[in-house]
């Protein structure tokens, strides 16, 4: 079940409801390009080690390793700052879908001389539960009762944010020694402060606003097969079905018997007099 974007615009909303905090908790903060918030996940290429485990329609159990670029864009040009090897596993069935994003080690590119980790998410781990049931509303909108993700990064920085829809999205922001706690109720544009010992007081806005493009991978294969997955050799080989030649061929192979099955059906016609005639 394809779940992304997979924050959904209240979040926009609550931070675009805020006039622009620049806030940010002192373990979250980047030391390079991704504190100006113009960081985002893209692909590093195809996933690799794909396992499918499951019983449609009862339950289904992805996993992979997706190569992850950190894309950094300042004055309009953007450039790759280094990457991730990000390990994914999705666990669906028709009440829930967990995923989970186990982020390596980050390498830097060539564009990055100094080595600096650009998006700080070298060993963190991403949770996010969407718990049914599912459905669409008159909209086409996708509906459900609940989804919470969590950040946990490697520094003990610690990010949550429950979302009820048409009840309230309840947002945790911790940097390793202070936490702050905010709910946005349906309807409202300004987050409520429920409690806070963060150095600041202020709703970390633009953090919320940019966590999406910052903490989510591609995701090439929610859902499957997805246009960036590339063409049937490589999907073949990624999946580890063989190649396109090898489909090819017993493609060939299929098309080669389909006279004998044809003929096979004539005999069996013949037959259908005969044995009608044995039934009393």
């Amino acid at each position: 079940m394809s779940k992304q974007p997979r924050l959904l615009p209240v979040l926009a909303a609550a931070a675009g409801g805020l006039a622009a905090a620049a806030f940010l908790p002192v373990a979250l903060a980047h030391a390079d390009d991704c504190d100006l918030f113009e960081c985002t996940l893209v692909s590093g290429g195809n996933p690799y080690d794909v396992v499918y485990n499951g019983i449609r329609p009862d339950f289904s159990n992805w996993k992979d390793i997706q190569p992850t670029n950190v894309e950094v864009t300042q004055g309009g040009t953007s450039f790759v700052s280094g990457s991730y090897d990000v390990q994914e596993e999705d666990y669906e069935s028709n009440r829930m879908d967990h995923a989970e994003y186990h982020f390596g080690d980050f390498t830097p590119s060539s564009d990055n001389p100094t080595g600096i980790d650009s998006d700080n998410l070298a060993g963190a781990t991403v949770n996010d539960v969407w718990r049914g049931p599912f459905g669409t509303n008159a909209a086409g909108d996708p509906t459900y009762h609940s989804n919470t993700l969590q950040v946990f990064y490697a520094d003990g920085a610690h990010t949550m944010i429950k979302t009820v829809p048409g009840d309230y999205t309840k947002f945790l922001v911790g940097d390793g020694h202070a936490t702050g706690e905010w709910i946005l109720y349906a309807g409202q544009t300004t987050p409520k402060e429920i409690w806070d010992s963060l150095p600041s007081s202020q709703f970390p806005a633009e953090y919320i606003d940019t966590l999406q493009q910052n903490i989510m991978p591609p995701d090439n294969w929610f859902p499957f097969p997805n246009s960036d997955l590339g063409n049937v050799a490589e999907l073949a080989s990624a999946l580890d079905f063989g190649s396109a030649a090898d489909l090819a061929s017993t493609t060939a192979d299929l098309t080669s018997v389909t006279p004998d099955l044809a003929s096979s059906a004539a005999d069996l016609a013949s037959l259908t007099p005969d044995l009608a005639s044995l039934i009393p």
